[in-house]
């Protein structure tokens, strides 16, 4: 029987993966991003101006009025889209000893989707993190080969296989440390994380408790998720963020942020936040938390609405729990990659994702094929590839509730 050859499997994912088909990776776990707007762009940045102040003309007095100068309160946001990649090899081996061409197609759309996957997450995780991409932080290490998360929850963006480097800054400034350890195993539950080689410290002589952990290659090249928009405190708001000085007027430039005490209600916080977040005209319909904390919501409320959230782009909707606070109502969406000390809440309307080509993640088959032979292998070449960004066009419509 003649093999399927590299022709053949490119036609059969193109007619399982027409109309954007292979983009449901993408949105299936990731609720946050998958209800974002997307919006293509084109050229360097996506450029938008964000008022956030009136002309101080105002006055009691005519001629006092008159006597002002006029002044523009704007500040633009040049915004670049960030790149993710991703590579998967087919051997040749495979594909020539396969006797039916369903078991191929199964091998092929396997191999798709994992790589649409490892996308899709890598862009729903960013919604939670900043530009410096630190995925974590070292709590301990408990013994030689194991490695305690400082919040075990972040454990969902680690996996086995992955290697590790680490810093003792957030990606944002300073400098990567020596060497790198790969990760061997993991527990889910209590956010360690192991590895051999004779251990953490032998492998990367100067890591220690509170250092943050990247993966390989991604140290400070991160998207402006969540964080970046709405940092957990106002330093550093006068060093440029894609060309716009937030230092001007923190909230209306970078969101709202309160800070509570860990266990206190959670309706109660929202509310606290939500209040002071109506004070500056924000329109919050949305709230991102852990599945932690929505349990907890679901706990603490005696009469529960569940209702669906639909993602933007493809048929697909999300279930979240609606709440009454500060007299708005509140969709409240768990999400894997949001930490459980923290809850976002926002106005979805203003948050989108902005990429580059024809989606946010995309298989690369511009010159028509989609596997590519390697030259030093007998194998084919399968990439994927996202040139995206998080954005907030209104960045007073968002804030952060953060659980201390």
């Amino acid at each position: 029987m003649t093999a399927i050859d590299k022709t053949a499997a490119a036609a059969i994912s193109k007619e399982f993966y027409a109309a954007g088909g292979f983009h449901c990776a993408a949105y299936e776990d990731n609720p946050g991003y998958s209800v974002a707007k997307k919006r293509k762009i084109t050229g360097k940045h996506y450029d938008f101006p964000v008022k956030y102040g009136y002309a101080a003309n105002r006055s009691r007095t005519a001629a006092t009025a008159l006597s002002k100068v006029n002044t523009t309160q704007y500040q633009e946001f040049n915004v670049t889209t960030v790149g993710s990649y991703d590579a998967k090899d087919i051997e040749q081996r495979a594909l020539a000893e396969v006797t039916d061409e369903g078991a191929f197609v199964d091998l092929l759309t396997d191999t798709i989707e994992s790589l649409g996957k490892s996308l899709g997450n890598g862009l729903g995780e960013d919604l939670f993190l900043h530009t410096g991409a630190a995925l974590g932080q070292v709590g301990s290490i408990p013994t030689a080969t194991t490695l305690q998360l400082k919040n075990p929850s972040h454990v969902t963006r680690f996996y086995v296989g992955q290697e590790l480097r680490s810093a003792e800054t957030d990606g944002q400034s300073g400098a990567l440390q020596a060497n790198s350890a790969t990760i061997t195993a993991l527990d889910r539950d209590t956010g360690i994380l192991t590895t051999d080689g004779g251990g953490w410290v032998a492998q990367m002589a100067a890591i220690d408790a509170d250092d943050f952990l990247f993966s390989d290659g991604d140290f400070g090249l991160g998207r402006a998720g969540l964080p970046a928009w709405v940092p957990d405190d106002t330093t550093g708001l006068a060093a440029a963020f894609y060309g716009a000085t937030r230092s001007f007027d923190a909230t209306r430039l970078a969101g709202c942020r309160q800070t509570v005490t860990a266990g206190t209600d959670i309706v109660t916080a929202l509310r606290t936040l939500v209040m002071r977040m109506g004070r500056e005209e924000a329109h919050p319909d949305h709230a991102l938390m852990s599945f932690d904390m929505l349990a907890d919501l679901e706990t603490q409320i005696e009469t529960k609405v569940f209702i669906d959230v639909k993602a933007k782009g493809i048929d697909m909707g999300f279930e979240a729990i609606q709440v009454t606070v500060g007299g708005r109502r509140m969709k409240c969406l768990p999400d894997r990659s949001c930490g459980d000390d923290r809850i976002y809440a926002g106005n979805m309307g203003v948050l989108e994702v902005i990429h580059s080509q024809d989606e946010p993640i995309v298989l690369d088959d511009l010159d028509g094929e989609l596997l590519s032979r390697n030259a030093a292998a007998f194998s084919y070449d399968l990439r994927g590839s996202s040139y995206s960004n998080y954005v907030i066009r209104e960045p007073r419509e968002w804030g952060a509730l953060i659980f201390t």
